[in-house]
């Protein structure tokens, strides 16, 4: 098996390679150019003290977010992981017992072939050595695409999407990771869901946030 994954890395390889431009340089860390880099917008000011989001919702990384979810590239979190991991490493005192993704239904999930959301909680999870629950958190209620929807619509829409399968949460600080922020109508829908069980806190960790502030 390993030699059969190292005959691929020679006809593919995949380190030093930046996965948005596909140059190939040794300089080349996780995936990412410093050329693509620089047209990506960091938030250079902390948003709330429980968000954690390292981007501005920008044209770059929304195209770069809409390929992960919607084209099939699911290798894109091995690119966006470490740059959520190095924002919620800059956070001092965060302290995280379980962490937790944003459910998709089971229909939708099998139609994507993955959860995006899924994809970078593992990640985060395998990196901090923090356990991960996929588990528990379930989402039930057929909703709409949030997207276009207004701040107002967004929170009715989700209203009563989630539920608790097995208490796992009480007593624990939650990491809830998403793709993107904007009304933080979901995060809010699965933190009072988290919360009712009797979480002693929760955080909310995306890629890039749509807030103006």
């Amino acid at each position: 098996m390993k030699i059969f994954k190292k005959i691929i890395d020679l006809i593919y390889p995949e380190k030093n390679i930046c996965f948005i431009c596909n140059e190939f340089d040794e300089s080349i860390k996780n995936h990412l150019c410093s050329e693509c880099k620089s047209k990506l917008e960091f938030i250079d000011h902390q948003i709330e003290d429980h968000i954690i989001c390292p981007l501005k919702y920008n044209d770059k990384i929304r195209e770069i977010i809409f390929s992960y979810k919607y084209s099939k590239n699911p290798y894109l979190y091995k690119m966006l992981g470490p740059i959520v991991l190095e924002e919620l490493e800059k956070r001092k005192g965060i302290e995280i017992d379980l962490i937790v993704p944003i459910p998709m239904s089971k229909r939708k999930k099998a139609k994507r072939g993955f959860n995006q959301s899924e994809l970078l909680a593992k990640y985060l999870s395998e990196k901090l050595n923090i356990e991960m629950d996929t588990k528990n958190l379930i989402k039930h209620k057929k909703t709409k695409s949030q997207s276009g929807l207004s701040k107002a619509l967004r929170r009715e829409n989700i209203k009563g999407a989630f539920s608790i399968k097995t208490n796992v949460f009480e007593g624990k600080s939650v990491l809830i990771v998403d793709d993107i922020m904007t009304t933080g109508a979901t995060y809010n829908e699965a933190k009072r869901n988290i919360m009712d069980k009797g979480a002693k806190k929760t955080y909310l960790i995306t890629i890039a946030s749509g807030r103006d502030d």
